[in-house]
């Protein structure tokens, strides 16, 4: 289980206001759950271990609570990193872009993309995560706010990131995000938990990922 200290600060959120309703959940046609979040018009940011496989198909359905309450808009591309590494620095390249069909962010907004800065985020209550946890039917959204990172340097530099979030399966892939004068910015997605830590994927590969993404489907 990955609810840290025994307490479980996740809490049902059923507002579909933006920054929430560019964020949602992924429906695998096997039966599988993932959250994710858009990251621009067709783009949504998630977990690689997410990606569909064996041909199953998948769709993102923004703010979704029992039912597709913003619609839902097909998967036609994945792009993903290759690891480059292995054991714990792995998780630094958990992270996954799928491409949209149609451009969800054009009605939902997509939020900013950042990198954790170890130099002065870390050791501060000062994050939000929202994602669909299994452990509580994977049928509506369920956020997280204070939650803590305390490393970002073990890999790449910021990336990955050790926190203190409440995570389940279904989690996998919901943004790890801030709100800043206004303005939300993903620093990165949930991809593993224990009873100890939350780990959070993202840092300077997927930057980088992104931007090459953007030139073959802006």
């Amino acid at each position: 289980r990955g609810i840290i200290g025994g307490v479980d600060n996740r809490v049902l959120w059923t507002n579909k206001d933006y920054p929430y309703r560019a964020m949602g959940r992924i429906a695998l046609s096997n039966g599988a759950i993932c959250s994710g979040a858009l990251i621009g018009s067709r783009h949504v940011v998630t977990a690689r271990h997410c990606i569909p496989e064996n041909g199953a198909t998948a769709r993102f359905q923004p703010a979704y609570d029992n039912g597709e309450a913003l619609g839902g808009y097909d998967v036609i591309r994945v792009f993903r990193p290759d690891y480059g590494q292995e054991g714990w620095c792995a998780n630094a390249y958990d992270w996954a872009i799928f491409v949209l069909g149609e451009k969800a962010g054009s009605t939902n907004g997509w939020l900013g993309l950042k990198t954790v800065n170890p130099d002065t985020q870390l050791n501060r209550a000062m994050f939000f995560h929202y994602g669909y946890p299994g452990d509580k039917g994977g049928q509506q959204a369920y956020r997280q706010e204070a939650i803590t990172a305390s490393s970002a340097t073990l890999c790449d530099r910021g990336s990955p990131v050790v926190t203190d979030a409440d995570a389940q399966g279904g989690q996998s892939g919901g943004p790890f995000w801030i709100n800043e004068n206004g303005d939300r910015y993903l620093y990165g997605v949930v991809v593993g938990t224990n009873d100890q830590i939350t780990v959070v994927a993202g840092g300077p590969s997927l930057l980088e990922g992104y931007g090459i993404l953007l030139k073959d489907y802006p």
